[in-house]
């Protein structure tokens, strides 16, 4: 327009830009044009295909930038993937892990649990929420998904390293840690 909003308007729209529920991707997939614009670039900076429809490729370069500690490049992406393809386990156990690196232990949790009703089964799931838990102050909660984990897969070494770790930093339960840390 060739005039200025009404204040009233600008009230509005601040007041939304200020409410953390609207910085997200909308539900729409985005226009096709966009979409296929953004895969051209990441294939020009970063010399990684990228199909503009498929979440786990986002989700998987925002877990590189995440791992190259480009924290602020890898949330839009982990978002843009999870909004593509929301019934990602894995997306959402590695946004977890992003979010309590960021110490958003809220989001963290929000999104392990997420994971792990999309995949109960998951040995790395189960770890991944028992420290979630443990942060929480949950210890109780966060030795249940160890237990759950070793059940799942008796060779997984991180249930038993978790849980070694649990009872001794924790729970003071200096004989089973020793017991776990064998």
């Amino acid at each position: 327009p060739d005039i200025p909003s009404p204040d009233g308007v600008v009230e509005k729209l601040v007041e939304a830009a200020r409410q953390g529920k609207n910085h997200r991707y909308s539900a729409s997939r985005g226009l096709p044009n966009l979409r296929k614009a953004v895969a051209e670039r990441y294939r020009r900076a970063h010399g990684v295909e990228l199909d503009p429809d498929l979440g786990e490729a986002y989700v998987s370069l925002a877990m590189i930038q995440h791992e190259s500690r480009e924290y602020e490049l890898a949330g839009p992406l982990f978002r843009r993937g999870l909004d593509l393809s929301p019934n990602y386990a894995t997306g959402h156990q590695w946004y977890s892990e992003h979010l309590s690196r960021a110490g958003d232990n809220q989001g963290a949790m929000d999104h392990i649990e997420i994971a792990y009703r999309l995949d109960p089964l998951s040995p790395i799931i189960n770890h991944i929420y028992s420290r979630r838990l443990a942060a929480l102050g949950d210890f109780e909660g966060a030795e249940a998904r160890l237990l759950k984990a070793i059940e799942i897969d008796p060779a997984f070494a991180r249930g038993y390293q978790g849980l070694a770790a649990l009872y001794f930093r924790e729970l003071g339960r200096l004989d089973d840690a020793a017991i776990m840390a064998y």
